[in-house]
């Protein structure tokens, strides 16, 4: 251990350089280089590091008014890597803070309003993508849950093209945010046949998604209750 630290550190140090610097020309970053770059920070580790955050919100306040020209994987990208930061940095009282906090309402904001208007841009795993970044966050907004209830119309009416993992993503994210249950109960009553269809293929993660989907949202008819014990096979 003693000897991978100064490899660590120095990862730390380079990508903490690289937000500084990427905070300082924000503006000559094109919208994919901006949402790579704020993937990546949050795919490394690199939200606990203050130079990261800095970028983080920098990138949020600058993207929010512009999302429109951002393509559908940049804001996907984006507003998860947004929806990651720390929520102990986004609700201080002090002035960072509440900036902080503005940034990543503004860009969840604008990312529900994108994401609505340009569904058919959008592949089924950006938006389930940005469903799940949205509904970990606490920014809750008619907007907001009027892009989760039209995801979940329009998944239960592709259910046939969609993954197991895209339905659960978009349905337990619908709970999150307050969608009617009576709204998600045609997608719950799908997911249920999915899972309990024998040749189904579900992995360890599916199956605990949806019991906390079963706990969140009780199960609508009697295969959905099913389901769970008919892949036993796996441990949660």
């Amino acid at each position: 251990v003693k000897q991978q630290r100064p490899q660590r550190d120095a990862t730390v140090c380079f990508f903490s350089e690289l937000a500084k610097v990427a905070s300082a020309r924000l503006p000559e970053f094109s919208p994919q280089s901006v949402s790579n770059i704020a993937w990546a920070l949050a795919t490394i580790g690199m939200l606990d590091e203050a130079e990261a955050r800095s970028f983080m919100t920098a990138a949020a306040l600058t993207a929010a008014p512009r999302l429109a020209e951002f393509p559908p994987q940049a804001i996907s990208n984006l507003c998860w890597a947004v929806g990651g930061m720390p929520r102990a940095n986004t609700s201080r009282a002090n002035s960072q803070g509440k900036i902080a906090s503005r940034a990543v309402n503004a860009q969840a904001e604008a990312a529900a309003q994108q994401a609505a208007q340009r569904v058919s841009e959008f592949s089924w795993q950006d938006l389930s993508s940005v469903i799940v970044a949205l509904g970990h966050g606490q920014h809750r907004t008619p907007t907001i849950k009027r892009l989760a209830t039209q995801l979940v119309y329009q998944a239960s009416d592709n259910c046939h093209k969609l993954s197991t993992q895209v339905m659960l993503n978009i349905a337990l994210s619908a709970t999150r945010l307050n969608v009617q249950h009576e709204i998600l109960r045609q997608l719950v009553i799908q997911i249920g046949s999915c899972i309990a269809a024998p040749t189904a293929q579900v992995s360890p993660i599916d199956l605990s998604q949806w019991a906390e989907l079963q706990n969140r949202c009780p199960a609508f008819n009697v295969s959905s209750q099913k389901a769970i014990g008919t892949h036993s096979s796996y441990s949660l």
